[in-house]
C-alpha cells in the first residue's frame, strides 16, 4: 500500500505571483528511534512572496513514511491518517487566505500592531514593556504591519535590527515577549504556525548586577529624598523581601497575614507562593498608612517606569553609591543580602520564586566574588 504524503495545488491559470501551495508531511528521526511528524509549508502569497513554515504535530510513528514505498505499520495507520488530515486542512486554510476560496481561514490582512495593542489591553500584562515592544515595531516597519508581513525571514531580520538598537539580554526579552503574541495569535486562528518558531534567541549574557550591602542600604535611607514616599518605602521592601517592581505595585494587604506573604507573581501567574516576611520587611510595611479607599499597600506608586527609573538615579547619586541605582537592585539586593547572612541557595530559589536553581546560583557567584575581594585584602607576613 502506497501513501501520497503531498498534496501539491497548482493554480496555472491564475497569475504568476499567485503561484502554488504546498503542505508536505515530513518525519524527523528521534534518537529512541521513533519518527516525529511534522508539517512543512510553502506558500506563496499575492504579492509572490514566499513563505515556509515548520508545524510539529506532536505525533511519533515507526517509521519515515515520506520514503516512497513505505508500507504503513497497523500500530501507525490511525496516526499517519490523523497527521494527513490535518496536513489538508492546513492547506485549505491558507488557501482561504490567499485566494478567497472560503470565508473561515485566517485574514493574513489583519494588522499585527492593533491585535497586540489589543491583547494588551485585554490581558493583565506588563503594559510598559509591552508598549517598549510596539515602539520598537513601528520604528523598524514605520508603516502598517500585518501578519502577512510576518515570516520566519521577517522575524530573523527584526532580531538583527533589536541587536543593533538595544542590549543583547534586551533583545532577547524583547523578541520572547513578541513570540507570545504570536502564539496567541495562532491560538486565535489568525496564524497557522508561529513564525518565531525557528528564530534562535540570543543568548542571555551575564551582566554586573546592581547589589547594595547594608552600610549602603542606611546610606539611602539616611538620604533626603523629593520624591514620593511610598516609592523610598516600596523600594526598601523590595530590598528585604525580594520583590519585583510588578508585585510591588499589586500587593494588597489581604496578601500579608501572620508574618507571611501570599504571592502570585505577576511574572509567572501560575505560581502561587508563601513566603515568611523577616522583621525588617514587617517594619517597613508598619510605616505605611491604611488607605481606606484601597486595597493596595503602595497605592502611590504610580510613577511609569521611566520616571521611577530617573528617581532612582538620583537618589543613588544623592546618596553617594558608585553604583547606577534602579528598582531591580532591590531583588538583587535581597539575593546577596540573604546569601551572605547564610541563607542556602535552594531555600533562597524559593523566596525568590525562581523557577531553577541556575538563576539563584547567579547571586552565589556574585557573593563568593565579593568574599575573594575581602580575603585579598587580607596582608601578607
Amino acid at each position: 500500500m502506497f501513501v501520497t504524503l503531498v498534496l501539491l495545488l497548482c493554480y496555472s491559470k491564475r497569475p504568476n505571483n499567485t503561484a502554488f501551495t504546498m503542505v508536505t508531511l515530513r518525519f524527523k528521526p528521534l534518537k529512541d528511534g521513533q519518527f516525529s511528524a511534522y508539517l512543512d509549508i510553502y506558500y506563496k502569497n499575492l504579492a509572490g512572496k514566499p513563505k515556509r513554515e515548520y508545524e510539529f504535530l506532536n505525533m511519533k510513528v515507526s517509521r519515515d513514511y515520506s520514503i516512497q514505498g513505505a508500507r504503513v505499520k497497523e500500530a501507525d495507520r490511525d496516526t499517519l491518517e490523523l497527521a494527513k488530515g490535518i496536513r489538508d486542512k492546513r492547506e485549505l486554510e491558507l488557501l482561504d487566505g490567499q485566494y478567497g476560496l472560503r470565508k473561515s481561514g485566517p485574514d493574513l490582512s489583519t494588522g499585527f500592531m492593533a491585535f497586540m495593542e489589543r491583547e494588551v489591553k485585554r490581558k493583565d500584562t506588563n503594559r510598559d514593556y509591552n508598549g517598549a515592544l510596539l515602539k520598537q515595531l513601528k520604528d523598524y516597519v514605520r508603516q502598517e504591519l500585518t501578519f502577512a508581513d510576518i515570516n520566519t525571514d521577517w522575524c530573523t531580520k527584526f532580531k538583527q535590527y533589536l541587536l543593533g538598537r538595544v542590549k543583547q539580554n534586551s533583545a532577547r526579552s524583547y523578541l520572547q515577549v513578541f513570540k507570545l503574541f504570536l502564539n496567541m495569535a495562532v491560538d486565535q486562528g489568525l496564524l497557522i504556525v508561529n513564525p518565531m518558531a525557528k528564530v534562535t534567541l540570543p543568548k542571555m549574557q551575564d551582566v554586573q548586577r546592581t547589589t547594595l550591602d547594608l552600610d549602603e542600604l542606611r546610606l539611602l535611607i539616611n538620604t533626603p529624598t523629593t520624591f514620593g514616599f511610598h516609592i523610598r518605602e516600596a523600594f526598601l521592601f523590595s530590598c528585604f523581601t525580594g520583590l519585583r517592581l510588578s508585585d510591588v505595585r499589586k500587593l494588597k494587604w489581604s496578601d500579608i497575614r501572620n508574618g507571611r506573604l501570599t504571592l502570585s507573581p505577576k511574572k509567572t501567574p501560575d505560581k502561587i507562593a508563601v513566603l515568611p516576611l523577616s522583621e525588617q520587611a514587617l517594619a517597613f510595611l508598619a510605616t505605611i498608612p491604611v488607605n481606606p479607599d484601597s486595597e493596595l499597600v503602595y497605592h502611590k506608586l504610580t510613577a511609569n517606569r521611566g520616571t521611577l527609573a530617573e528617581y532612582m538615579r538620583l537618589w543613588g547619586k544623592q546618596a553617594g553609591l558608585s553604583q547606577r541605582l534602579h528598582f531591580h537592585a532591590g531583588r538583587h539586593t535581597f539575593a546577596t543580602i540573604g546569601i551572605t547572612h547564610g541563607i542556602d541557595l535552594y531555600t533562597m530559589k524559593e523566596l525568590m520564586v525562581h523557577s531553577k536553581i541556575e538563576m539563584t546560583q547567579v547571586y552565589g557567584k556574585i557573593v563568593d566574588s565579593k568574599k575573594a575581594n575581602e580575603i585579598a585584602k587580607f596582608p601578607t607576613l
